[in-house]
């Protein structure tokens, strides 16, 4: 399964060694309100989870990305 770091990239379509943990909405071309809808669904689909609104609006970081699906036993 994709790393959260390939997969923001691969949405975003930049370079993965540009992604670290510390990188966040708004630090990407590309990762404003529609960007973060479609990385949302992408994870959605990829990790085979789905994300309350509440959920998706508090996952504005690769860090907050790893460590959400961390805690639902995501594995990549």
């Amino acid at each position: 399964m994709m790393a959260p770091e390939a997969l923001i990239a691969s949405v975003f379509r930049v370079d993965p060694a540009t992604i670290s943990d510390a990188t966040e909405a708004g630090s990407i071309d590309g990762w404003d309100s529609l960007g973060h809808v479609m990385l949302m669904a992408e994870i959605e689909h990829t990790y085979g989870i789905s994300l309350s609104a509440d959920q998706a609006i508090g996952l504005t970081s690769v860090r907050a990305i790893r460590e959400y699906l961390t805690e639902r036993g995501v594995r990549w």
